[in-house]
């Protein structure tokens, strides 16, 4: 291809894409003109359905208008300049936009048009005076852009008639609601639709939970020109229909209705006529409920009681350590429980789906309340309050009878003392307490020393005897030893609790006092003697009649008898 022939290529390329440029812009006008056609006959057909609500066969008249005339559009406006945008682009077209582009440039005029068409039409005389003026030409417009001569005016101007009917009827779908409905009763023609009435009903309670037992109140509100009657009605699942309640309207046009002690779920509506709205549901929750409990009592193991078990009664006495087990069962699933004091403070309780567990100890005098929560944090309501109430570990008891409350150290050195201990669980310790007296001393001189006494710390009522010995006591004449016994109890929870004896007096004894006290033994032995002696003959006497008695009846004697005799 020689050099001449492809700039004539170029230069027709140049034009073809203009043409073609040309052709897309007439296009794109079509397009606008027709959209815009189509949306203002639309917008209208939905302005009629919203006032006059056509029959089902009119809107689809309408819409097999409008599909009419998108198909007339495109055959008059589209058809043939988009079969010559395809089509090939004979001699005549590329001389015409040579043309149009010789008159946009005022440098170029008609030389393009003639360049081209001596081209066409060249002999071997003038062949070489023709390229010559093309080469000119085509240096004069090689550089040039021919798309600047394309008209966009039109276009500006049916995009934006275009733009402002789309914003239009954009506007009127989304402000008003009848020509929104319109406009989708038209798109879907072949459905039928029930006039819409006069006024319109707007449930403003809606869907709601209360708790079973409470109230709760229904409102409606209406809208338009209303009836006389509203209603709504209600339907709980062992209903086998719906229940109608006549309402009256306020001055605001709300309609309400109060139910109370309300114990089940229940579907609801508001209607009047064959104006209906959607259903609503309330749902009544049953807030938990402790449906047992039971309590296992276990006293502190010092006192050795037994456990108990005690059900459906939180009331409890007992010691103080006494250990409370709760064990509950709540009649849903729980996500909390909580134990509240009556000095506002808590324990915690451990909760498994609907059992309860957890412990308490009793310290004092208190009360309680139970508190279930269940996973929508409904609470159990108006809990019943327990009382605990502590028992009383009393002292332990002692009472000494033996020695007397003054009296001398026998001759042997050795003081018996007896005494009597009782209490309600037992014992720990039982000690004597003694301190020598000089009588050069004052009372308060010594401390007391003190020394253990064993016994049985499980018998809770028992009889102490101790003998005291004093022989590695280093004592003289007219000493004094005072001495007490103190017995404590097994109370390890709030500490052991004691109780002491009077204290006792045991003197030393002058020599005075020894030898008298040896005169008194003696005479004491002597009395005795006596009466050994008198015993004596009294039974020699016995002895002597029966052998007589004997003698007289040997043979008469029965078995009785000789048993008597043995």
């Amino acid at each position: 291809m020689g050099n001449l022939e492809s700039k004539k290529i170029h230069i027709i390329d140049k034009l073809t894409k203009l043409l073609k440029k040309e052709v897309g812009v007439n296009i794109l006008v079509s397009l606008l003109k027709s959209f815009s056609l189509l949306l203002l006959f639309f917008l209208f057909f939905s302005a009629i359905e919203s006032v006059f609500f056509l029959s089902s066969s009119i809107r689809t008249g309408q819409i097999f208008f409008l599909f009419v005339s998108l198909i007339l559009f495109f055959f008059l406006w589209i058809f043939n300049p988009l079969a010559k945008y395809f089509k090939k682009k004979s001699h005549s077209e590329i001389f015409n936009v040579s043309k149009s582009v010789g008159n946009y440039f005022p440098d170029v005029k008609d030389n393009l048009l003639n360049s081209l068409q001596l081209l066409d039409y060249k002999n071997s005389a003038s062949e070489n005076l023709i390229e010559a003026a093309f080469e000119k030409v085509y240096n004069q417009i090689k550089e040039i852009n021919f798309l600047e001569i394309i008209n966009y005016s039109s276009l500006k101007k049916d995009s934006k008639i275009f733009f402002a009917i789309l914003s239009v009827f954009i506007s009127c779908l989304l402000i008003s609601p009848s020509i929104s409905s319109a406009s989708l009763r038209l798109i879907n023609f072949n459905s039928d639709y029930s006039k819409p009435a006069k006024f319109y009903l707007e449930v403003i309670t809606g869907n709601d939970k209360i708790k079973k037992g409470n109230n709760i109140l229904l409102t409606v509100k209406g809208n338009g020109e209303l009836p006389n009657d509203i209603f709504i009605s209600t339907k709980t699942k062992y209903d086998s229909e719906f229940l109608q309640h006549n309402v009256m309207q306020d001055s605001n046009n709300i309609y309400s209705i109060k139910l109370k002690n309300v114990k089940n779920s229940f579907k609801y509506f508001a209607n009047s006529g064959k104006v209906k709205t959607n259903e609503f549901f309330i749902e009544v929750v049953d807030p938990p409920i402790i449906n047992s409990l039971s309590l296992d009592i276990i006293p502190p193991k010092y006192s050795n009681l037994p456990l108990q078990n005690q059900q459906d009664n939180g009331n409890v006495s007992g010691l103080l350590g006494t250990i409370i087990k709760f064990n509950i069962s709540g009649t849903k699933e729980l996500q909390k429980a909580v134990i509240i004091k009556s000095d506002s403070s808590t324990i915690q309780l451990k909760v498994n789906n609907s059992k309860v567990n957890g412990n308490m100890q009793i310290k004092n005098n208190f009360s309680y309340t139970i508190h279930l929560e269940d996973k929508d944090r409904n609470k159990n309501e108006t809990p019943i309050t327990y009382l605990v109430k502590t028992i009383a570990d009393k002292h332990p008891i002692i009472t000494v009878t033996s020695p007397k409350k003054t009296s001398l150290l026998p001759n042997n050195d050795i003081v018996n003392i007896t005494a009597s201990i009782k209490d309600d669980f037992g014992f720990s310790k039982l000690s004597l307490f003694y301190k020598l007296i000089k009588p050069e001393q004052n009372s308060n001189d010594n401390e007391f020393e003190q020394k253990e006494i064993s016994f049985n710390k499980s018998n809770l009522e028992q009889e102490i005897f101790y003998n005291w010995n004093f022989l590695n006591m280093i004592v003289r004449e007219k000493d004094a030893i005072n001495f007490y016994l103190e017995v404590f109890d097994n109370d390890f929870v709030s500490g052991p609790k004691s109780t002491k004896s009077e204290v006792f007096i045991i003197r030393i004894p002058t020599l005075n006092e020894l030898f008298k006290q040896a005169e008194v033994t003696q005479n004491e032995a002597e009395k005795n003697l006596e009466e050994v002696f008198k015993e004596a003959k009294e039974l020699q006497k016995d002895l002597s009649e029966l052998k007589n008695e004997l003698k007289r009846n040997e043979e008469k004697i029965d078995w009785n008898e000789k048993e008597k005799v043995e």
